[in-house]
């Protein structure tokens, strides 16, 4: 036994022996979840993809080819308008008091875990018939293309707004503020921020436009509640009546979404320095985090673009003509809540173990074959999360067709879910890892095997952001649409899946209370979230 394990032993006897046994355990747990949420549902779709007989049925027709056309148009013009409002949010995490960046963060998660089709629907409020500004004499009457498509636009923009902040938060640290500290001698703030700042920053707002369109790209509720048929809605709707077919129908966004991770491939050294950038976020006392010399504007620009963000909360409380519907709609909606939360919860769990298992397994293998391993796991949740949701549901339903212990119970929509968002607490702990490099690095020094150092040194550091990803899942898994509708058993009930139906039906006080109760339940989670990663950050300073 090495020295740090004997150290370790002494304090606690026995104590090794079982962690021994729990990490065996977390690595049995994570190959079984892997294989129940990602082998085994791909290796379905793509044995049903290659044995069907009609491959006509995917055919790009003329429709479907404009179909696809018009969502990578609404998706383009949300990417490019989800830069400029995500500016004003950057200019927020870049602030040098420590309130306004937490602030501007709470906004950030809130903005981004809201379902974007709440955000479709307050918007209805004000842009189609019978809303708060129009049906009276006189009223503005909106065109067409505005109420639909200019409302897809509108809403895929403000929900991917904080990834774009994200990414030229990091830009501005990188590359902006050096150029723009260099260029404010010759010429005003304008000037430097045009001349020297932007142009710096170029990378970061070409690998801003990728993320954010891709986000846009293979979001469904949106459309089809601002009733633009896109390409992702034509799957939806046919893999509800051809099954086992959502690989074979998808193959123009899988391309897609392929052609656009091929496109930030020349940026590899922007993710990586934005992955380290994320990594020490909360420490930017020490990098001299400062708004360089354009104050005024960067607050002024923060505070704007956080109203328009959370516009849709007024919208929604202004349009409230009947406040009783708050205590109604708990007799509207009985079971939702909690089947809502039960496999919303299970979600979590699943990504976490997957999250642990796989860094563990990272941290154990030594050979490159053996990593490769995690490496394939790793690629097929980043598959499920970029694909469209109606083809992962669709291949969850045809894997556990026959499994009814599975599809008949509410941890098929757990898993379903889980795979779609565990990529998430998988990069989160990718993000720790490389803040803590170091100390495993010491802990190995000091005669600690790859076991004892993970336990004991690596775990407790990457733990807190795991559990905080594992929330982010949860909270995504209980508002998550499209999938959740294809694998859904009967007799469980979803509060995402009946809001949504129940705003394509009428816009009532009830849905709007439901919309209300569910921004407040994010808004609420992702405080606390916040607050206890606060209270760990600051111990673990000490």
């Amino acid at each position: 036994m090495s020295s740090f394990e004997t150290s370790v032993a002494a304090a606690a006897p026995g104590r090794c022996r079982w962690y021994r046994a729990l990490a065996v355990a977390v690595l049995l747990g994570a190959a079984a979840l892997a294989a129940l949420c990602f082998i085994w549902p791909a290796a379905v779709a793509v044995h049903e993809t290659l044995g069907t007989r009609d491959w006509g049925a995917a055919a790009l027709t003329g429709r479907r080819l404009g179909l696809l056309v018009r969502g990578v148009t609404v998706a383009g013009a949300a990417a490019v308008l989800a830069q400029v409002l995500g500016a004003g949010l950057a200019a927020g995490l870049n602030a040098p008091q420590r309130r306004w960046r937490s602030l501007s963060t709470w906004v950030c998660l809130v903005v981004l875990l809201t379902p974007p089709y709440v955000y479709a629907f307050a918007w209805s409020l004000v842009l189609l018939p019978g809303g708060s500004f129009i049906g009276a004499a006189g009223a503005v009457r909106w065109p067409a293309w505005l109420a639909h498509e200019g409302r897809a636009v509108w809403s895929l923009a403000t929900w991917t707004a904080p990834v774009a902040a994200i990414v030229l938060a990091a830009g501005w640290r990188a590359a902006g503020r050096p150029a723009f500290a260099l260029a404010l001698p010759d010429g005003g703030t304008v000037k430097a921020l045009a001349y020297g700042a932007l142009p710096a920053m170029r990378p970061w707002i070409g690998v801003g436009l990728i993320l954010t369109g891709l986000l846009a790209v293979t979001e469904h509720a949106v459309s089809d509640l601002c009733q633009v048929q896109t390409w992702n809605t034509e799957v939806l709707s046919l893999v509800q009546s051809w099954s086992a077919r959502g690989l074979l129908l998808g193959w123009p966004m899988f391309t897609l979404a392929a052609l656009l991770l091929l496109a930030a491939l020349p940026f590899r050294h922007v993710l990586r320095t934005l992955l380290e950038n994320l990594a020490g976020f909360e420490t930017m006392e020490a990098r001299g985090a400062t708004w360089g010399g354009a104050g005024r504007v960067a607050r002024v620009a923060s505070i704007v673009s956080a109203g328009i963000l959370l516009l849709p909360w007024a919208i929604l409380a202004f349009d409230m003509a009947d406040w009783a519907a708050l205590g109604r709609t708990w007799s509207s909606f009985p079971r939702d809540w909690p089947h809502g939360l039960r496999y919303a919860a299970g979600a979590g769990l699943v990504s976490l173990w997957l999250a642990l298992g796989i860094d563990l397994w990272l941290n154990l293998a030594g050979k490159r074959r053996w990593r490769a391993a995690a490496g394939i796991i790793i690629l097929l949740a980043a598959c499920a999360a970029i694909s469209p949701p109606a083809a992962v549901g669709d291949a969850f339903a045809a894997a556990y067709l026959r499994w009814p212990g599975i599809s008949d119970h509410w941890c098929i929509v757990s898993l379903a879910t889980a795979a779609r968002f565990a990529i998430i607490p998988i990069i989160g702990m990718r993000i720790a890892a490389a803040a803590d490099a170091d100390l495993g690095q010491m802990a190995a020094v000091d005669g600690a095997d790859r076991v004892s150092a993970w336990w004991y040194v690596r775990l407790p550091l990457r733990l807190p952001m795991a559990l905080a990803c594992a929330a982010l899942v949860a909270l995504l898994a209980l508002t998550e649409v499209p999938a959740s509708q294809l694998v859904r058993p009967a007799g469980v009930e979803s509060v995402a899946l009946a809001l949504f139906n129940h705003m394509h039906y009428g816009r009532d006080a009830e849905v709007i209370a439901m919309s209300l109760y569910l921004m407040a339940f994010l808004a609420l989670t992702v405080g606390g979230i916040q607050a206890l990663t606060s209270v760990y950050s600051r111990r673990w300073r000490r």
